[in-house]
């Protein structure tokens, strides 16, 4: 048994077939080109084998503490926000759900964030397309949490999205760099 079969039979989730790995990376050698030609990108355009009308995008905002909250409004305003970014990749506004209630706790620990692991089990269950957060490092402070979320988008075909970028935990470059983050 190789290791492939071993972490399959141990998630109970889907081997990823290598033909689709293989279009997985044309397609992103194709957005590398199209980001450098234009910023002008859609969803559909970009990694369109992930995308289904049936995902939803999750937008989540969190922000480490009551202060911050009530000293930093513009930061809240554009996390706020992502929820346009969303709906311009191609999103319907049906699709989008913002998780707000995180905001004013820290990211040391899933453990008292509620949107948190709502975010996590959503994306366990393979229904949503996209999680958006201004930065990525606003998911989760905790290094096994972010790399555990990380290996479920990769898992479920879950793309990370931030100010920076779009990022497909599958591809090996986007992973190195969301990894690092």
């Amino acid at each position: 048994m190789d290791l492939d079969d071993k972490i399959h039979q141990a998630s109970y989730l889907p081997k990823m077939d290598p033909m689709r790995m293989k279009r997985l990376a044309q397609i992103n050698a194709r957005l590398i080109k199209r980001i450098i030609e234009s910023k002008e990108i859609k969803l559909d355009e970009i990694k369109n084998q992930q995308f289904t009308p049936s995902k939803k995008a999750f937008i989540y905002l969190r922000q480490s503490s009551l202060g911050q909250l009530s000293n930093n409004t513009e930061s809240t305003k554009r996390q706020y926000a992502l929820s346009g970014r969303a709906h311009s990749l191609g999103w319907d506004k049906s699709q989008i759900v913002v998780l707000d209630g995180d905001l004013g706790k820290s990211g040391g620990s899933a453990k008292d964030r509620d949107d948190f692991q709502e975010l996590v089990a959503n994306v366990s269950m393979g229904c949503v397309g996209g999680i958006f957060a201004l930065e990525v490092s606003r998911f989760s402070r905790s290094q096994a949490d972010w790399h555990r979320l990380v290996d479920i988008c990769a898992l479920t075909d879950t793309l990370i999205i931030d100010h920076d970028g779009i990022y497909n935990p599958n591809d090996f470059n986007d992973r190195v760099f969301v990894d690092g983050r």
